[in-house]
Formats: structure tokens, C-alpha cells, sequence
């Protein structure tokens, strides 16, 4: 049915209408409209100022699913002129007023999450996306130290090719390619930062590696090979005297938990402080102890007892954060449910109460947490899609601070914003502020 005489019609009465009426200015649009087992053993000139950006390869285990936010024009118009007394109620909702305009700070970049809060990139519903580095061979691991973030890359093919590379927090202001610090790695994985080294686990070749943390910014620096032989190293944490790390990988004696002197380091054998786990991953380490995910449990081997390592909860925990009095981790669903019903939990050790802090959700790939909330990543089993949540530690409703993402192994938080690593852009890894 051909539809063009009406659609004429249709044209010619709405011009006739607006012919009629007197001049006014079009009402200007407010910027772009933001659109909107785990997948490896893979854990403006003010201070307001955000950066952002949008948000696509996945793995031989998961499938590409992309939701990523349009972009936004340079040069597009950001806010209507009032026309009221100057208190704001004269711009409809939802713009607010500021610097004599009405502008939408859920969405525009110029006034993100306030008036004149500046983001470079991506403004969706009122935070700041930034994309650090795209075209990234996997990135699984990332860390961060308030000024620069790490990331190890797994690599391709036969995975010999992997690297560990470092771009500044704030984003690469030139738009250029991160630094990489380190190439010819075989799948490195977990990485951790102290006051002045970095270091990561190779899986493929059974080695933890450190080098100079200030290589990120421009220094030279060669990496050091502290230990060697090891099987399937994955997991990673360091205090202010030793590494502490997993060897997933079985043998006669099972899955491991090491840990390695710093002094020591590439002078001395590790210590095997756990050994016959069934396959340990996830590692965190406090003053109170060392906590680490196995299948079928949350385990941990208290400094102040260290004869033997004490399963806290029998669990199926895909990943594990600690603070100062609470253990927290993330529970897989069940096959039965396509691992939808998923979990996030918190164990208080003084008292060993486990309370809930979320259900329903996908495989949580990382949990990161800071002095008031937990976060973490989820990761579809099918479709690969997956979000980035958020809760209080003391409980309540989970809030999705991104959606449509395509999470891999790393998150990371700081004081202001949340890191994550993604599958989405080719292999990329992202910021969202403010947390």
C-alpha cells in the first residue's frame, strides 16, 4: 500500500499549523539520549571534573551481546534558555538550571551529575563512562593505585602473546594507546599493586612476575620472574610482606595456597600454606588472615592460628573481597536456572552470621569493596551480556550502576569510580564515576 499521499498531507497540515502561530525558539535538546563455572578463573578545570565514554569481543566461552550508548556529538546543543523568574522551576523536568540554561545532567556531558560537572565521554543517567582502552587481547586482571590502572591482558591463540599494560586513571588525555609494560606473557591473570611494585601470575607458564610500578609512567624497567613452577597460578594478593597467591592447577598434592616473602623473592622457595583444595582461585589477605574461594567453600587460614586452614561456609563462591570485620563473596546459581539465581553474601567473622545482600543474579565474575558498599560484576552464561551492581554492605536494594556490559575477570574500586574489565569494544576496560 503506498503510504506517501497521506504522509504529504500529514506534512502540509503541520506547516499550515506552525504558520499560524507566532515565532518562537525551538526548544534546543539537552545532548545525546544515553542508550540505555565463571567465564574463566579469571578478582573541565575543577575538582568535579568526570571523564566518560561508550562501551565488543568475547571469548571461546561466551557469545558477543553489545549495548552501548550513542554518541555524543561535539557539537551538539545542551540547554533551553529559561523563561522564568531564575529558581529553577522554569525548566521542565527534568532539566534543572545553571549558568542561565536549562540543562538535563542525566544525560548531558557538560553537566553530569551536577552543573558544570564535565565528563569527556559517555553521560548516562548522571555518571561518567569512561573507556581507559579498547582492542585489548582479554583483559582479565586490573588494579589501581588512585593515579594509574594495570590490567594484564590473557592474550590470543596459544596464549604466549598476553601482556601486562597501565594507562593514567583519568584516561589517556591525547587519545593514544595505553602502556604496555610487559609482552610475551603467558595468559597472565591476577594482578596486585603495593606502594611500589606490581605484580601478576602467568597461567600458562606457572610464574609470578613483578616489576616497578612506576614503569606506568614512563619508566624503564625489566620484569622480574620471583617464582617459577608453579600450577596454574590464577588468584593474587599481597600485604606489606608477602605475595600471597592460588595454584588452581591439580597434582599429587591438589590445589594450593602459596605465599613468598618479599625479601625473599626470587632468593627462596614459597611456602605452601594450604595444600589438597580442590581447585582454590580467588585470594584475599588482611591483617586477620588469608580467605580464598574453593570449590565447594569459602576457606581461610587465620595468622593468629595458622595450623590449619577453616572452611568459614560451605558455599560455591566465584569470587571473594574482605574488609575489616567481613568476609564477602559471590555465590553460582544453579545449572537448573542458567545460573540466574546466583547470590551475594557477607560473613561477619567475629560472630560467623551470614547475611544476603543480593539474589538473583548471574555469575558474579569480580566483588570489589570500599567502606560503605559492595560491588560487583555479573556475566550471563548465555548471550554473554552482564552488569556492574552495587549494594550496601549493611544490606538493602542492590542498584545497577550499568547495564549491557560484557564483564571478564577484574573490578576495581577507588575513592570516586569503579573499574571494570570487558569483552565489549574488541576487549576493553572501563570507569564508571561516581561509583
Amino acid at each position: 500500500m503506498n503510504h506517501w499521499p497521506s504522509l504529504r498531507s500529514a506534512v502540509a497540515a503541520l506547516s499550515a499549523a506552525l504558520g499560524a502561530c507566532s515565532s518562537t525558539t525551538p526548544p534546543r535538546d539537552g545532548g545525546a539520549d544515553a542508550g540505555l563455572d565463571v567465564a574463566s578463573r579469571r578478582d573541565s578545570s575543577s575538582a568535579d571534573v568526570r571523564t566518560g565514554s561508550d562501551v565488543e569481543a568475547a571469548d571461546a566461552y561466551f557469545v558477543r551481546d553489545v549495548a552501548s550508548p550513542d554518541a555524543i556529538s561535539s557539537d551538539a546543543p545542551f540547554g533551553d534558555a529559561p523563561t522564568g523568574g531564575g529558581d529553577g522551576s522554569e525548566c521542565a523536568s527534568p532539566r534543572s538550571l545553571c549558568g542561565g540554561e536549562c540543562v538535563d545532567e542525566q544525560t548531558d556531558p557538560n553537566h553530569c551529575g551536577g552543573c558544570g560537572v564535565a565528563c569527556a565521554g559517555s553521560c548516562l543517567s548522571a555518571r561518567c563512562l569512561l573507556t581507559i582502552a579498547s582492542n585489548q587481547d582479554h583483559p582479565t586482571g586490573i588494579a589501581v593505585n588512585g593515579t594509574y590502572i594495570y590490567w594484564t591482558n590473557q592474550g590470543t591463540g596459544a596464549l604466549t602473546n598476553g601482556s601486562v599494560v597501565s594507562a593514567p586513571a583519568a584516561g589517556i588525555s591525547d587519545g593514544g594507546p595505553p602502556t604496555v609494560l610487559a609482552a610475551g606473557q603467558g595468559s597472565p591473570d591476577g594482578i596486585v599493586l603495593d606502594e611500589n611494585r606490581v605484580y601478576w601470575t602467568t597461567e600458562l607458564t606457572g610464574t609470578l612476575m613483578s616489576l616497578p610500578a612506576s614503569a606506568a609512567s614512563g619508566g624503564v624497567a625489566t620484569p622480574v620472574t620471583l617464582v617459577s613452577g608453579q600450577r596454574d597460578p590464577a588468584g593474587l594478593a599481597v600485604d606489606p610482606a608477602r605475595l600471597y597467591w592460588t595454584n588452581a592447577g591439580g597434582g599429587a598434592d591438589g590445589g594450593t595456597v602459596m605465599s613468598l616473602s618479599l625479601g625473599d623473592a626470587g632468593a627462596a622457595a614459597p611456602a605452601t600454606l594450604a595444600s589438597g583444595q580442590a581447585a582454590p582461585v580467588a585470594i584475599a589477605v588482611n591483617d586477620a588472615g588469608v580467605f580464598w574461594t574453593d570449590e565447594g567453600a569459602v576457606v581461610a587460614l587465620p595468622f593468629a592460628d595458622a595450623a590449619a586452614p577453616v572452611v568459614l561456609v560451605a558455599t560455591t563462591p566465584s569470587a571473594i573481597a574482605i574488609d575489616g570485620t567481613s568476609v564477602y563473596w559471590t555465590r553460582l546459581g544453579t545449572a537448573a536456572n542458567g545460573y540466574t539465581d546466583g547470590s551475594v553474601l557477607r560473613l561477619v567473622r567475629a560472630t560467623g552470621v551470614v547475611t544476603t545482600l543480593a539474589t538473583g543474579q548471574s555469575v558474579g565474575v569480580a566483588i570489589a569493596v570500599d567502606g560503605t558498599s559492595a560491588y560487583w560484576t555479573t556475566r550471563q552464561m548465555t548471550g554473554g551480556g552482564g552488569n556492574i551492581v552495587k549494594v550496601a554492605i549493611t544490606g538493602g536494594s542492590p542498584t545497577t550502576l550499568l547495564a549491557g556490559q560484557a564483564p571478564r575477570g577484574g573490578l576495581a574500586v577507588d575513592a570516586t569510580s569503579v573499574y571494570w574489565a570487558s569483552d565489549n569494544e574488541g576487549g576493553s576496560v572501563l570507569k564508571l564515576t561516581p561509583k
